[in-house]
């Protein structure tokens, strides 16, 4: 199953390394640990006073190391043709300069210092060497290089970045030996060089991968957790068909990721047929402001409607408590037009509405009549004289073209006029339909009241899409709004005494109008809760940048992210 693609452009891999990987990597160099080395110095003679000195088996220990001063920069990051699959491996280069290690020098070994006295006799004395000394070597620079892949582990059902190899290639340095050493009575100066070269070796093979690897693993393991929205809904976000992809072409390199977008509600599937898997986005190009781009299928935001419908979030409840007229759920008021309410003229009505199935949302072509798409229409040649009439329409919504035709020649549009409208107009659009039980209760205080019970078949569109955050979880969504195009209401029965079936239909619609604000309370509030997108934690979409429009089968989203 795949219901949701996601392609990720240069710019947003450049981001993901600047941001976010290269602060972190510093944070956890300045506590990393230089390996600890020893040095064989061995024996030499060493210039001093009288005859000089001997050292034997001299050895030098460095422990304790550390890095002062140490603040790799990023310096870039680079699409390679290599990996598995081709382009799936990335090298990171991160650069420092003017730094030190900090290590404990610990010197051992024997001397053997000889002198000749006034009377030309030698005399020799030998000491055990046990000298400790803080030991500071100079580095001009030190380049990194981190070639690690991006994989998907089917195993744990989670994404990696797996590294390959790391390459520290540190500059010049500077021995600093203390001054206090023994190492610098060696006349010769080869340990010297030795020293030099045995630091310079222990900083090159410092593993800066595994940082990497501390970093990464907790921050992917977040994308899942991203799909919960609350109310024990969830979206799952492991690999699609399409699997990992990657272009490593110049200018057009990316990633590009096929998810499955699958729903559950308190664990159960979402019952519907897996559709076939939604196309990849083209990857955006290098010089994108919004790099990051995703298609949303109709079967996640059907899933979405479906797990509200299971939780119980299309149900809701009218009384004269809760709506802005009173009076329009009073008997009295409708006395006049049904008689057989005049036996409770005193009691007050209340509503119970409840979606009796999952709504369903098509994509499919639309003509609403916006100030933008009426202006689109007004470029028609030879529509300027028929244009007050085509205003007549501002405002309305029609989900089949004939109905649009119809509106139009009402208002004696003439007929070349009305196909020009209709192709001009048309758009590519998500259309819900859902059918509702809406019952209607006389509050006589009995356990089993009065009541008429209707159903009603409504069609919205859905629009006013955007980008945000769910109200009950840290899941960053695609919202929309519910835009009512039609409600058609028809009469069930009634225990109402003398109520004529002829009658039940249009007083059902009376009392519809009157009570449907509070379901489309429910329908915002779960367009409110939007269809969650794959995010790892600490990242989030720009919302107010986003560019989203609806095209043929799915939604196109293209964004950026910041920390």
């Amino acid at each position: 199953m795949q219901t949701l693609t996601i392609a990720i452009g240069q710019a947003g891999i450049d981001f993901f390394c600047r941001q976010f990987l290269s602060p972190r990597l510093q944070d956890l160099i300045r506590s990393m640990p230089v390996p600890d080395r020893l040095i064989d110095v061995g024996s030499f003679t060493g210039s001093g006073s009288g005859m000089g000195t001997d050292y034997s088996n001299v050895k030098v220990a460095l422990s304790s190391g550390y890095l002062q001063g140490f603040s790799p920069a990023y310096r870039s990051v680079t699409q390679l043709a290599s990996g598995n699959p081709t382009g799936s491996e990335f090298k990171l280069e991160f650069v420092a300069s003017g730094f030190s290690a900090q290590y404990q020098w610990h010197e051992t070994g024997k001397s053997k210092e000889c002198t000749q006295d006034i009377r030309g006799m030698v005399v020799c004395k030998s000491h055990d060497i046990d000298h400790r000394f803080n030991y500071a070597p100079g580095f001009s620079s030190l380049q990194i290089h981190v070639t690690a892949a991006f994989e998907f582990n089917t195993a744990s059902s989670t994404y990696e970045v797996v590294e390959h190899r790391c390459v520290a290639d540190p500059g010049e340095v500077s021995a600093n030996i203390p001054s206090g050493s023994i190492v610098r009575n060696e006349i010769q100066g080869c340990t010297t060089t030795e020293v030099s070269a045995t630091t310079r070796e222990a900083v090159s093979t410092l593993d800066f991968s595994a940082l990497i690897n501390q970093i990464m693993p907790a921050s992917l393991r977040s994308i899942p957790s991203s799909g919960n929205l609350g109310h024990d809904i969830l979206f799952e976000f492991g690999l699609g068909e399409s699997g990992l992809g990657f272009d490593s072409t110049e200018g057009r390199n990316g990633l590009r990721i096929g998810v499955t977008g699958g729903v559950r509600y308190k664990g159960e599937a979402y019952p519907a047929p897996a559709p076939e898997p939604l196309g990849l986005p083209p990857i955006p190009a290098a010089s994108d402001p919004n790099y990051l781009q995703t298609y949303v299928s109709s079967y996640s935001i059907n899933g979405l409607q479906w797990a509200c419908f299971k939780a119980g979030l299309l149900h809701t409840s009218a009384t004269t408590g809760n709506i802005p007229n009173p009076d329009a759920l009073r008997c009295a008021t409708y006395v006049p037009v049904v008689e057989a309410l005049s036996e409770y003229e005193d009691n007050d009505l209340y509503a119970e509405i409840v979606s009796t199935e999952a709504p369903t949302t098509e994509f499919q072509s639309v003509w609403e009549m916006t100030d933008a798409t009426l202006a689109r229409v007004a470029n028609i040649p030879g529509i300027t004289a028929e244009m007050p009439a085509v205003m007549k329409l501002r405002g309305h919504s029609y989900i089949e073209q004939r109905d649009l035709e119809n509106a139009l020649a009402k208002w004696k549009v003439s007929a070349p006029l009305i196909t020009d409208i209709v192709n001009y107009a048309r758009q590519s659009g998500m259309v819900m339909r859902q059918n509702l039980k809406f019952t209607v209760f006389i509050d006589t205080g009995e356990q089993t009241p009065p009541k008429l019970e209707f159903t009603v078949s409504r069609i919205d569109l859905l629009t006013n899409l955007r980008l945000g955050l769910a109200p009950t979880s840290i899941a960053q969504t695609l919202k929309f709004d519910y835009q009512k195009n039609s409600a058609k209401t028809t009469f069930l029965s009634t225990t109402i005494p003398g109520v004529a079936e002829d009658l039940g239909t249009p007083f059902g619609n009376m009392l519809w109008t009157v009570v449907e604000s509070k379901y489309d309370d429910c329908l915002q509030r779960m367009g409110a809760e939007g269809v969650p997108l794959p995010m790892m934690e600490m990242f989030h979409f720009v919302f107010e940048q986003a560019e989203l429009s609806v095209q043929q089968g799915f939604v196109s989203i293209k964004a950026k992210v910041h920390l």
